[in-house]
């Protein structure tokens, strides 16, 4: 009896064993459907991540870029939006980044449709390399000091010129910056940044993104197309 008794409960445990590994397959396989559902070209997020007072990584510049045969828009998407971040107690859109990366930024985007955003993702390096030589031309709104532990820059209200190493001060400083003053230097970053996406045509070969090479080329060009002045 004993042994009959250890055998069922060997038998059970194997049972339940197995189910747990097809539940985890079955999450998995419906997480890889999920994210193959993507739009390609036709609707592609563009994502400045930066670091913040404290060294954690986050989305300063968040663009949706949708596409059609008749039409192009360009959403400009505020990081510090109210999104649903399952799972979480957070609810800023921003703070999907440090859950998921790039990822869970266009999973709260994409929530509620059928086919997820694809994104582009650039870091402080990235855009360093993208922009090269070339400095952003920035309308501050608002005078601001800002000093990230090593580095003091003083902003003055007016036009002036930002290297892309200096991006990361401008965002530090423009955070607590009104809702308006804020969106607009975000406006400019993005728009500086669709320029030089539509303007490099060797970005593809190391720029983050889940893109495909044969992706990207379209998007860019219809970025060149569209967005450039």
């Amino acid at each position: 009896m004993q042994q009959g008794g250890f055998v069922r409960a060997l038998i059970t445990g194997a049972l339940i064993g197995l189910l747990l590994v097809a539940a985890v397959l079955g999450y998995l396989f419906w997480r890889g459907l999920e994210n193959s559902k993507t739009a390609g070209p036709d609707d592609v997020v563009v994502m400045l991540v930066l670091p913040d007072e404290e060294g954690v990584i986050l989305p300063r510049v968040v663009d949706r870029y949708v596409s059609s045969e008749s039409a192009f828009a360009v959403e400009r998407l505020d990081p510090q939006a109210t999104a649903q971040i399952p799972g979480t107690s957070y609810t800023l859109l921003r703070d999907a980044y440090s859950f998921e990366g790039p990822a869970g930024i266009v999973d709260a985007v994409a929530s509620g449709i059928d086919r997820r955003p694809s994104y582009i993702v650039l870091d402080a390096k990235g855009i360093e390399r993208l922009a090269g030589s070339q400095a952003f031309t920035i309308d501050i709104p608002e005078h601001m000091e800002v000093f990230d532990g090593q580095r003091l820059r003083t902003f003055e209200q007016g036009t002036t010129t930002i290297s892309a190493e200096d991006l990361g001060l401008l965002f530090l400083g423009a955070q607590y910056l009104k809702d308006a003053s804020r969106q607009l230097v975000r406006e400019q970053v993005g728009d500086a940044i669709s320029r030089l996406l539509a303007a490099d045509t060797t970005a593809a070969s190391w720029i983050e993104t889940d893109l495909t090479l044969d992706d990207y080329e379209p998007f860019r060009v219809r970025l060149q197309a569209e967005v450039v002045e």
